[in-house]
């Protein structure tokens, strides 16, 4: 996809919660699409859209690759 998506700092849960779902949406995923993507279930998606606090690191990372963030992007809060 070669589109430029400016966002706010990735600086909370919920904003990156956030930020999954619309690449998600973007993607045209439903959360069970990206579950079977990043290799986790579709309730850590739903976790993790929903801004939980709790979701493990490799399954946020995980999340963000195989919605094509990658991990600058998400330090620096600029996804593109």
């Amino acid at each position: 996809m070669d589109m430029e998506i400016v966002e706010t700092p990735v600086d909370t849960p919920e904003k990156f919660g956030q930020l999954i779902r619309m690449r998600r949406v973007i993607f045209d995923y439903t959360q069970e699409n990206l579950a079977e993507k990043a290799g986790v279930s579709r309730m850590a998606i739903k976790r993790l859209e929903a801004g939980n606090p709790n979701v493990r690191l490799d399954t946020a990372l995980k999340a963000a690759q195989a919605v094509g963030v990658p991990l600058p992007t998400i330090l620096e809060g600029n996804p593109k």
